[in-house]
């Protein structure tokens, strides 16, 4: 362990010369304004109150302990310039020790530690016990800094330091996964004139580092184990050891859900036991617990009381506001998740100023789908989301654009200028993150993230990317997209992508001609109504509905021959004929209308609707009389009489019975058979409705102004006794009343 063995005072001063450029270069690049149109890294008014706020309560004395360190936190987690000046300040300051304690616990949660922390931290090394142990758990922090290791080292074998020092540096070198940390460890156990708490330190810290525990403070254990994994190369034994380390870490890791998901279930329990009264009371205890874990729990409860509709306490949810910022990246993504759910549109502007701090990506993605769906009237969320489509993680990238999905159809409305723009830099970021092979969920987010935008040049875009090279998923986006253009122009290409391999994209293409396609294109899609032609049925379905939604654009000329296609699919017909009744109507053919009403009576009887199909064989009837025309007058006749008689509309009936009979007597040959007819059939079924409905139709026949002749007349009698025999016969027999006797007259005596 040459770093441990030998302190090269010459190789401190060069890690530490090299430290401090490493801080300068992170200096610059903090305080340096962005270039090529971004933003500069000053803080907005708002971040500033934040930071402000976080800064007074890390140094005033007259916070908690619990509050300070919060602040700490918070403040880490920020990692902007400002933060990290603020952090620097307080934990040099002498004369604010508390704050120095809160610094220092929290330098140790920093996921990209600052160079500049590490020499205030070794000055924090000393005679508080509290102070010392929290800088060097800070210090372990910077894994893979030979000057930091060789520091704590120094300490740790430094026989004039006090115990409790060297015993600290000894368990904070066990976090650090390095085989010099290893061998130094080693060799602190096996001093036979060690001091036994450092001793005992050394085991602990081995047993921390390897996850050996069985080991124990058993020296001569160790020592083989060392002999064994020394003469690994350095890479070989550091990934041996993580991959030990990764498994206990993810039995750990097992644990604590389970150990979260019980203090969840028993936290949720008890605020739901309580009296309501008291409920907000004990949410707003959790959403204030010094413990993270409970104050996520408030945060999921607080989702779950909206979801039942339990109205959110005012104070609740300002304190609910304030976990935004919260210091653990586990509570401030469950806060989120809860305003994204409640699209409480008052967390925008905190949701953007904690945005613009955030350091996990996690989080970001969260913040950028929160906030597409909230009604942001001014859109002030847009410009954020935007700058997201640059963030390092894909995920966020992705989140960002289906927000500005959400957003696209108010910009659209509100900001056209500033559609324009989004939709160009959609396009561009599509071009830069993704290609036809890479990055196919962020490719299709972008997509139609553009659609709802519906920027015309974009089609040739579109156009490029509806090719076989792309992912399926990626051609259904542009299929979609350019279906919300609404561009004529689109629809030819479209088309092109019925035969697409895929049938999901098959029926974007279909629901994208819905919105752009003309009549001409109707033989495309009739074709995919045959189950030889296209065997999924969604997409059959979604064909029929696009080619109905264009019959009545169709010419009439054209439209005439369609319904005679569908002479085996009423349903389909009638949509056909009622479209072009709709033509004749409107140009006055009112022959061809006629004609077509009939049809269109004749589908609904066809389907079973009697009562609906009556109205279009009286408006035939009537014109049809008008022209003098008998034949067709006869035939309607008949289908007007079957279409009420099905319909049980039997008073109507009756008195279109007795006018056609008064108007030619001719008709009682026709009119008595039907009535008669539809009697019988009444009769035979068999039940007691149908039989009742007999019954029904023939009084009301009986009551015709113009009778019907004798002898349909005594058949309908003849129907009438049989069914009220039938009707007799199913009804349960009545129980023959209980005869009372009268009392006994007296016997004279």
């Amino acid at each position: 362990m040459k770093a441990c063995r030998k302190f090269n005072p010459l190789a401190r001063k060069t890690t530490g010369a090299l430290s401090l450029m490493v801080g300068l270069v992170l200096w610059h690049a903090w305080t340096t304004p962005a270039v090529h149109g971004e933003p500069a890294s000053a803080p907005s008014a708002a971040i500033a109150r934040d930071i402000e706020q976080l800064a007074a309560g890390l140094t005033d004395v007259a916070t908690t302990a619990h509050q300070r360190e919060e602040a700490a936190l918070r403040l880490v987690s920020r990692a902007t310039p400002e933060a990290r000046t603020i952090l620097l300040n307080a934990l040099t300051d002498v004369s604010n020790r508390p704050a120095q304690l809160a610094v220092a616990r929290a330098l140790a949660s920093d996921a990209q530690p600052d160079p500049r922390f590490i020499n205030p931290l070794f000055e924090r090394l000393g005679a508080d016990k509290a102070l010392t142990e929290a800088a060097a758990v800070a210090l372990a922090n910077y894994k893979g800094n030979p000057e930091v290791l060789n520091r704590l080292a120094e300490f740790a074998l430094a026989r004039n330091q006090p115990e409790s020092i060297r015993v600290a540096m000894v368990r904070a070198i066990g976090t650090m996964v390095e085989k010099d940390a290893a061998e130094l460890l080693i060799n602190l156990l096996t001093r036979d004139d060690e001091a036994e708490s450092v001793r005992r330190a050394a085991a602990e810290a081995l047993m921390e580092l390897t996850g050996l525990r069985e080991y124990g403070y058993d020296s001569a254990q160790w020592q083989r184990w060392w002999t064994f994994n020394r003469g690994k190369p350095a890479a070989q034994w550091a990934t041996d050891l993580l991959n030990v380390r990764a498994a206990r870490f993810d039995e750990l890791q097992r644990r604590y859900a389970e150990l979260t998901e019980e203090l969840t279930g028993i936290l949720s329990e008890q605020h739901r036991s309580a009296p309501p009264a008291q409920q907000a009371d004990i949410l707003l205890r959790y959403l204030r617990s010094p413990l993270p874990s409970i104050r996520r729990t408030g945060a999921k409860i607080v989702a779950e009381d909206f979801f039942n509709g339990v109205k959110t306490r005012d104070d609740v949810h300002e304190r609910l506001v304030q976990l935004i910022g919260d210091s653990a990246a586990d509570v401030r993504l469950q806060v989120i998740q809860t305003f994204g759910l409640m699209n409480d549109d008052r967390a925008i502007d905190p949701l953007l100023t904690q945005l613009s701090q955030e350091q996990d990506a996690d989080v970001r993605a969260e913040i950028a789908r929160a906030l597409g769906p909230m009604n942001d009237p001014s859109l002030r969320s847009a410009p954020a989301l935007l700058e997201l489509l640059s963030d390092p993680s894909s995920r966020v990238a992705e989140a960002a654009a289906r927000s500005l999905r959400d957003l696209a159809p108010r910009l659209r409305e509100r900001q056209p200028d500033r559609a324009a723009e989004i939709a160009a830099r959609l396009m561009r970021t599509l071009r830069a993150r993704t290609t036809s092979g890479q990055g196919v969920s962020l490719r299709r987010a972008l997509i139609d993230a553009m659609a709802p935008l519906r920027r015309g040049e974009l089609l040739a875009e579109f156009i490029a990317l509806l090719n076989p090279r792309e992912q399926p998923e990626v051609r259904r986006a542009v299929l979609r997209a350019m279906g919300e253009l609404r561009d004529r122009r689109a629809a030819d290409v479209i088309a092109q992508a019925l035969n697409d391999d895929d049938a999901q994209v098959r029926l974007e293409a279909v629901n994208a001609l819905g919105k752009t396609a003309t009549f001409e294109h109707a033989e495309s899609l009739y074709r995919l109504l045959q189950p030889t032609v296209e065997p999924d049925e969604a997409v059959r379905i979604a064909a029929w509905n696009t080619l109905a939604s264009l019959f009545d654009s169709a010419p009439r000329e054209q439209l005439a021959g369609w319904p005679d296609r569908f002479r085996d699919a009423p349903e389909r017909r009638l949509t056909v004929l009622k479209s072009l009744a709709g033509k004749y109507l409107k140009d006055k053919e009112l022959d061809r209308l006629a004609f077509v009403r009939q049809s269109v009576g004749e589908s609904l009887m066809q389907l079973g609707r009697p009562e609906e199909a009556a109205p279009y064989f009286k408006e035939a009837l009537d014109h049809w009389r008008q022209r003098g025309q008998l034949m067709s007058v006869q035939a309607l006749i008949a289908q007007r009489m079957d279409a009420l008689l099905k319909a049980g509309k039997f008073d109507l009936v009756a008195d279109e019975a007795s006018e056609l009979i008064a108007a030619d007597p001719s008709q009682q040959e026709i009119i008595g058979a039907k009535l008669r007819d539809q009697a019988e059939r009444l009769r035979d079924a068999d039940d007691p409705a149908s039989l009742r409905n007999a019954l029904e139709l023939i009084a009301q026949t009986a009551k015709m102004k113009t009778p019907l002749a004798g002898r349909y007349a005594q058949d309908l009698r003849d129907i009438e006794r049989q069914v009220s025999a039938r009707l007799r016969a199913l009804s349960p027999p009545t129980a023959p009343a209980t005869r009372v006797s009268p009392p006994s007259a007296p016997v004279p005596g």
